[in-house]
């Protein structure tokens, strides 16, 4: 917190400074996907957007309301002013406009001659879109039509992780772990939770903090729903890497770059060789984080089998799926739940055939 403050002290603009810490930037559900339909939670007055289709007003909502199927028409005709839509019928209506983002151009000037359209969303309509772009491009039009009662996406939860060179990462806090005994791993736990708990606070709550950045974080905080019996945090520390084997045949960078094949896969890995920061150090009178790595842009690539057993010389009667002999950097790719579950079927079946003789 204090290395943030530095930075604005020092007059690094706050856009560089805090780019990485909007709660929804990096979150596994973005604020708005685009995508070429919608759902059920872009209604942001579902209520309002039915009682439009019911008065059927205006050249484009007098359109759609003829295109509804008479089942939904009826329900839409049949709905009142001030109370809620059914869950069943807000459905029926997100089933009927992707029916029609998906048929076809939505777009005539005659039928949205009452509508503000965006400038790039109406440049779009002079193409010739097809396919995908086409749907995109109907749901815009849509958006734009129905601001109010259709909108950008917004979700409640986001997955926060590791962004930027300061975050929630506790960057060189885990050292001790794997050596230290249950009471100082609980320790060493519970000062991640302590420096998480810091940032957002910090984030959320100090006057070095730009207003708008503590005005957007502060509507944030741990979900009531999740983890309940720890206060909304996880109940264990997330180990991300741990010890492994040193097998007859070692999964390195050049497996997942493709230098190197493995002969005899078990399954196949295809994720970004992703590594963390592992230290802060100085130099030359700067913060440098280390670690880092993000390589990306190769096909997926084969597993060998030697690497989730052991050496032939050591034991032969082990499977292990999960901390198989990999180094650092392929460990970093080959780490994902998909992935372990192939290996660990892979490993039953290779047992189940070692049973059977």
């Amino acid at each position: 917190y204090v290395l943030l403050g530095r930075y604005l002290k020092a007059g690094w603009p706050e856009s560089e400074v805090f780019r990485k810490f909007d709660p929804i930037h990096n979150s596994t559900v973005p604020a708005d996907t685009g995508g070429t339909t919608f759902q059920t939670a872009d209604l942001t007055d579902a209520g309002a957007l039915i009682l439009k289709f019911k008065k059927a007003e205006g050249p484009l909502t007098s359109s759609l309301k003829k295109r509804f199927s008479p089942e939904i028409s009826a329900k839409i005709d049949a709905f009142q002013a001030g109370t809620n839509p059914s869950n069943e019928l807000k459905s029926s209506l997100i089933t009927e406009l992707n029916g029609f983002i998906q048929t076809g151009p939505l777009y005539s000037e005659a039928l949205f001659s009452k509508v503000n359209l965006n400038s790039s969303t109406k440049a779009l309509t002079a193409r010739n879109l097809q396919g995908d772009e086409l749907s995109s491009l109907n749901r815009k039009l849509l958006l734009e039509a129905y601001p109010k009662e259709i909108g950008p996406r917004k979700y409640s939860k986001v997955d926060k992780n590791n962004h930027g060179a300061i975050s929630t990462d506790f960057v060189g806090a885990n050292y001790a772990y794997p050596e230290a005994d249950y009471a100082t791993r609980e320790k060493i736990f519970q000062e991640h939770v302590r420096y998480q708990k810091g940032l957002m606070w910090f984030l959320g709550n100090d006057p070095s903090v730009p207003e708008k950045i503590r005005t957007r974080w502060s509507e944030w905080g741990l979900p009531k729903d999740d983890f309940i019996a720890t206060g909304g945090w996880p109940h264990q520390l997330y180990v991300r890497e741990a010890r492994r084997m040193i097998s007859d045949y070692v999964m390195t960078e050049a497996d997942c770059t493709g230098k190197k094949t493995a002969n005899d896969p078990v399954g196949l890995a295809a994720y970004t060789m992703d590594s963390h920061n592992t230290q802060r150090f100085v130099k030359d009178g700067r913060v440098w984080n280390e670690g880092d790595v993000q390589v990306k842009g190769y096909p997926p690539y084969p597993i060998s089998y030697r690497s989730i057993v052991p050496k032939k010389a050591e034991c032969s009667n082990l499977f292990v799926p999960v901390c198989l002999a990999a180094s650092h950097i392929a460990y970093g790719s080959i780490r994902m739940e998909p992935v372990f579950m192939l290996l660990g079927q892979s490993a039953a079946t290779a047992a189940s055939l070692a049973i059977d003789g």
